[in-house]
Parts: C-alpha cells; structure tokens; sequence
C-alpha cells in the first residue's frame, strides 16, 4: 500500500505536507555530535556554511530547508585539501525518498555555496545522504559535475527557481 508522502498528489506536490522541524520537536544541531571543538577553523567553516545554506527555501513549500530538516549542521564536514583549501561536504536529506525538486534543492546548496562563501578556493561537495532518495546517484552526479551545473545555471527558468529559493529575504 503507498503512503500518501510517496505519490504525487492532485497538487503535483511529491510530498504536499511537509512538517517543519517545529511541528516534530527536531533540533538540527542535537541528533549527532559537533565534531568539531568551537572556535577551531573547521567549527568556524562548518558554522558558516550551514549559516550560508541554512536560509535556502525549499521549492514547494515555504519552509526553508533546514526548518524542514533536510539539511543539519550535523551533516557538514570540513577537511583540508591543502594549507589554505578547505573540502567542504554537505548531505542532505529529501523530505520524502522520490522529491520531485531534488535536483533543484542540490543545485541551490552548490549555488549559493559558491556565491557567498568567503574562501572561493573552497571545494564543496553536495550529496543525497546514503538511502534518502531513490535517485541518488544520478542526483549526486549531476549536482557535484561542474559542466551539467555550468549548463544548469544557463537556463534562465531552472535559475529564476534557483534564485528565488535562495535569496535571503522574503
């Protein structure tokens, strides 16, 4: 029997009611440790990050993604490529395994990483958290290959979605 969250509904909406963080009672920082000790230069990345990405509105609803839980300061982790290069790798999650927006949501988290984060050198990855999504691979694909989201960011109706969901005021 399918859940009503796994089909499309009359409103074309995979997923047409979401519950936000505060509806369940969810803490994005609690459901795993920091790894982090505050004030060391990996801390300080992931905070920001997660401050960058965490104002990004989900395509359908308005919620923002992380009052949604699918994205959580938990799931970001920084790693050094070099002296002065951080790897920055954000997971996140789908509100329902077979979101329509999924792409979308991955092109926004990249996007406004690479338009707002104060290290332009930083190397960010952006991946479906393992079992969330029944695309994922193709999804992680698409949103971590430089040329399919060069060519994304030249279609002017994928962007105008894109910008909206990303800019900071409402």
């Amino acid at each position: 029997e399918n859940s009503p969250n796994m089909e499309l509904s009359s409103s074309g909406m995979s997923n047409p009611n979401p519950l936000s963080n505060r509806q369940v009672g969810f803490d994005a920082c609690s459901s795993e440790p920091i790894r982090y000790a505050k004030d060391t230069e990996e801390w300080k990345l992931v905070d920001e990050v997660y401050t960058i990405i965490s104002t990004i509105r989900d395509p359908e609803h308005p919620y923002t993604l992380a009052s949604l839980g699918v994205i959580r300061e938990n799931l970001i982790t920084v790693s050094k490529i070099n002296k002065s290069n951080p790897h920055i790798r954000i997971e996140w999650i789908p509100t329902v395994s077979n979101c329509s927006f999924a792409n979308i949501i991955g092109l926004c988290l990249r996007v406004k990483l690479i338009r707002e984060m104060s290290n332009p050198w930083c190397k960010v990855d952006v991946y479906v958290k393992d079992g969330s999504h029944e695309s994922q691979a193709e999804i992680d694909r698409q949103v971590n290959d430089k040329e399919r989201v060069a060519a994304a960011m030249e279609k002017e109706n994928l962007m105008k979605i894109v910008n909206e969901c990303i800019r900071d005021e409402y």
